[in-house]
């Protein structure tokens, strides 16, 4: 019994063996038909994926082609991208073509017809200087200043009016009346020239001639000459046509206010051996003022106060200082004056004579 027993076990335990052992083969066997599944499906995998990278490097490679003759438009009501065919964007090409093929041909056309428009303007009369329109000379006559500035109706308005700064310069340089030009265009073809004159100021008297020249704010001393002088300017007397003392003295009266120059009527020159540039202003008012010409309008800022302390009309003397006295007093005052200047004299006299 103790033998069947134990030959029954190692039956039993061969079998289980042996089950192990198909087990663990069929195992392996399962094992290695995975291993193999598994490459061969990695190997697919990985042709599948290079066939993929191939067939989209492809597809783009058309959709860049495509492109150059496809535009993409983007439908907001599907929310993708349309894109548009050749055929479908030729019309908008030629509409395209003719709107700039047209442009081109308009601006060739406007820049030959604003040609033609100025060679029709230069041949028609309204180039041509028509008329002349001189303004504010109130010395210089219109023919004058006409004949100074050499423009000439009926030739080209342009070519004179370019010339405008030298038409200026010629007519300045016509008279010493004339202060300032301003040449303009008037209407269509007209020019307007507007002359600017310096005012007069005074007149100086030609004791010889018995006329008087008219003299510019400027001092400038005309060579025109009247026979009456305007009552409201001053008159110069005994100046000889010097020029320098001329315009000394109109600068000085310039200088001063309007209340002290309206009281002047005349102012003559009366050079005494010590002082050469002694004047006498006969003033409107009766009196009459002694001062050298060039201390004019420093001095007579004191005529106002002197002129309300004196009793009577007379003398105010302003040569060396400030006084004055009564035209009863003048004769004596006179007199001094030429003694003085007579001692003068003979100081003179003897001290060349020590000299020699």
């Amino acid at each position: 019994m103790d033998d069947e027993k134990d030959e029954f076990l190692n039956n039993n335990n061969k079998n289980t063996k042996e089950k192990d052992g198909i087990e663990k083969g069929t195992n392996r066997q399962k094992e290695d038909d995975d291993s193999s599944f598994t490459s061969w499906q990695s190997e697919s995998k990985k042709l599948m994926n290079d066939y993929e990278w191939k067939h989209s490097l492809k597809s783009d490679q058309e959709d860049q082609e495509n492109q150059k003759f496809a535009k993409i438009n983007f439908d907001e009501s599907s929310d993708g991208i349309h894109y548009e065919s050749f055929q479908e964007k030729l019309p908008k090409l030629k509409k395209q073509r003719n709107h700039n093929l047209i442009k081109q041909v308009s601006v060739i056309f406007g820049f030959f017809f604003i040609i033609l428009l100025f060679m029709l303007y230069f041949i028609s009369p309204l180039s041509k200087l028509e008329d002349i329109n001189i303004s504010g000379n109130k010395f210089l006559s219109y023919e004058k200043i006409l004949k100074a500035s050499n423009l000439v109706e009926g030739e080209g308005l342009w070519s004179q009016y370019f010339l405008k700064r030298h038409v200026t310069e010629n007519i300045k340089h016509m008279s010493p009346r004339v202060e300032s030009v301003q040449i303009e265009l008037s209407g269509l073809n007209d020019l307007k020239i507007r002359v600017h004159e310096y005012g007069e100021v005074a007149y100086e008297e030609d004791e010889k001639t018995n006329k008087y020249h008219p003299i510019l704010s400027t001092g400038e001393l005309m060579n025109e000459s009247f026979k009456q002088s305007p009552k409201d300017l001053l008159i110069l007397k005994k100046f000889n046509g010097s020029k320098h003392r001329i315009s000394e003295v109109i600068e000085q009266y310039n200088r001063l206010h309007n209340s002290l120059r309206d009281l002047i009527s005349v102012i003559t020159l009366t050079p005494t051996l010590t002082n050469p540039d002694l004047t006498v202003l006969s003033m409107k008012d009766g009196n009459e003022v002694k001062v050298s010409f060039e201390d004019i309008s420093e001095r007579l800022n004191y005529y106002s106060k002197v002129s309300k302390s004196m009793p009577e009309t007379g003398v105010v003397d302003m040569e060396i200082g400030v006084y004055s006295y009564p035209f009863s007093k003048k004769e004596e005052e006179e007199k001094r004056g030429k003694d003085s200047d007579k001692s003068k004299d003979f100081s003179d006299d003897k001290e060349n004579k020590e000299g020699i």
